[in-house]
This record gives C-alpha cells, structure tokens and sequence, in this order.
C-alpha cells in the first residue's frame, strides 16, 4: 500500500489525472516514478501476491497472475500510447530510463552528435 500511496501522492504534487482512461496532462518521473513507470500496478500486484501467500495454495495464485497479464497487455499499453501521444520525444527519453515493472536501469547511451 506504500508504494500505491506515494504514487498517488506524486500524482497530487503535479496536480495531475489518476484516471487511466482521463487524458494525461502532466508527465510524472519524480518518486517512486524514478524507479518503476507503474508503481501503483506493481503495488497491487505485490498486495495480491500478498493475500495469495498468505492463503497459501496454488489457486490463489491466480488473482495476481491475472492482474499482473492484464495491467501489462492491457491497460499499461494503453496508457504508454496517451503518454507517448501527450508528451513524444520526453516519454521516450523516459522509458529508455525506467523499466516498466522494476529492475535495474538500463545504461544510459552517449549519443554521437
């Protein structure tokens, strides 16, 4: 739920959407958005896995396997585009950055200009 909620908060400071299907208007890099570009996708996915260790069997295992499909084939696709549509050339140089789930970053390449 931390991770949900210093989402949310950056979302506040930029004074921007929450909605996933609401037109973006502010490209947020600060926060947990340094270090993940879904971090409230990956807060829920972890909250799941969560209750499904917690339950401990194997069925339970299928709530967060399916969220995690879906927030990735679906809604994080959808939101890439509005992103990369709203904000071009500075939504890339940010996805070359921050891995979509988390991970190390990439290395940062020397352009040849």
């Amino acid at each position: 739920m931390f991770l949900i909620r210093a989402a949310v908060s950056e979302f506040e400071r930029a004074s921007t959407t929450i909605g996933t299907f609401d037109e973006p208007d502010s490209l947020v890099t600060t926060g947990p958005f340094a270090r993940t570009r879904n971090p409230m996708y990956l807060g829920m996915a972890l909250g799941l896995s969560g209750v499904a260790l917690n339950v401990g069997t194997v069925p339970a295992w299928a709530g967060p396997l399916a969220f995690a499909a879906l927030a990735n084939c679906w809604y994080i696709p959808h939101e890439e585009r509005a992103l990369r549509g709203a904000f071009g050339c500075g939504y890339d140089r940010y996805r070359c950055l921050v891995p979509r789930w988390y991970g190390p970053r990439p290395p940062v390449r020397e352009s040849k200009a």
